[in-house]
């Protein structure tokens, strides 16, 4: 890499990282950002793009904004200042980080994590909304993308793997396909109260002493015995009281060596994932006397269950709770 790209991309890094740090005002960021613009253009503009997106990220990522802020907004969009981010003649605000060039980075903490609402206040007939391949991206205005339904036909939001509505399986399918999804939630849709939830851990952690304890009345389980323990997984239903009608499904997994492989398949989205050990562990695995599990052993097997979820489903919650037999 030459010096004068080096150069470049140490002093966006710089920005950005001020940015963070920092939180200025819109008309600050925008001024520092253009400054910033100024000293790459006389080393050869390759940055450009990239300092737009910042502009947009920061700007958009604003979530709460006076009527006068609105308005400055709108002059930026008007006046071209958000340059490749937005095309007036298209209707595409592209805020896209779909792509392995450093023109489409923005580091994650600059990264909008929520599409604002007052996006439908700009008055603006955006036709194409592009967040796609934004690992931040948590959640879209649902109403107020439906309000602008008159011009907007597509809202890309592809490898958006922590948004949760629309789901992976529709975002997949292009922009046009997600906004229908939306509209039709925003008509039909009704609140689901059912909830996954997976009980995971090793063999004789107490997964199955914790589920009956919070399924009983006395807030206790009985002991377990040998035969009765779990084979491969066991299947519940559980409603807490006062839950305004909340159901879990639960998933008790088997925890042995042997069940392994065959668990990994069970493990999906949009599922509550409980990890649970036993309060038996002792400091180290020599001395490890009554059954529990030792400290050394214990140290690995959390990392081994988190890695597993994480590796099937990016960005999954997972609650560790300690249980006892």
């Amino acid at each position: 890499m030459c010096q004068h790209c080096k150069d470049r991309r140490s002093c966006v890094h710089n920005l950005e990282q001020d940015l963070v740090s920092s939180r200025p005002s819109r008309q600050d960021a925008i001024a520092k950002i253009e400054k910033v613009r100024e000293h790459v253009n006389n080393v050869g503009k390759p940055f450009a793009q990239r300092l737009d997106l910042v502009k947009c990220h920061y700007i958009f990522g604003m979530q709460e904004i006076d009527t006068s802020a609105v308005e400055d907004v709108k002059q930026l969009l008007s006046g071209g200042e958000l340059g490749s981010c937005y095309n007036s003649e298209e209707g595409t605000l592209n805020m896209s980080l779909r792509t392995d060039r450093m023109k489409r980075y923005v580091i994650r903490d600059l990264r909008m994590k929520s599409l604002p609402r007052w996006i439908s206040e700009l008055g603006v007939a955006f036709k194409v909304i592009d967040v796609s391949g934004n690992p931040s991206l948590s959640r879209l205005p649902l109403d107020e993308l439906c309000s602008m339904e008159s011009s907007l036909q597509e809202v890309k939001c592809e490898s958006c793997v922590s948004l949760q509505l629309p789901p992976p399986e529709i975002a997949s399918q292009g922009g046009a396909a997600a906004f229908t999804y939306l509209q039709s939630v925003k008509r039909d849709s009704e609140a689901n109260k059912r909830i996954n939830l997976i009980l995971i851990g090793n063999g004789e952690a107490g997964k199955t002493s914790v589920l009956r304890a919070l399924r009983s009345d006395k807030d206790k389980a009985d002991k377990i015995e040998v035969d009765r323990r779990t084979i491969g997984i066991d299947l519940h239903e559980w409603e807490p009281k006062d839950a305004d009608g909340l159901t879990f499904d639960v998933m008790d997994f088997g925890g042995q060596q042997i069940y392994a492989k065959t668990n990994q398949y069970f493990i999906v989205r949009r599922a509550l994932y409980l990890l649970v050990w036993s309060v038996r562990a002792k400091r180290d695995k020599e001395s490890n006397e009554d059954g529990g599990e030792g400290m050394e052993e214990l140290k690995k097997m959390i990392p081994t269950w988190l890695r597993a979820t994480q590796a099937r489903v990016p960005d999954s919650t997972s609650m560790c709770c300690c249980g006892g037999r």
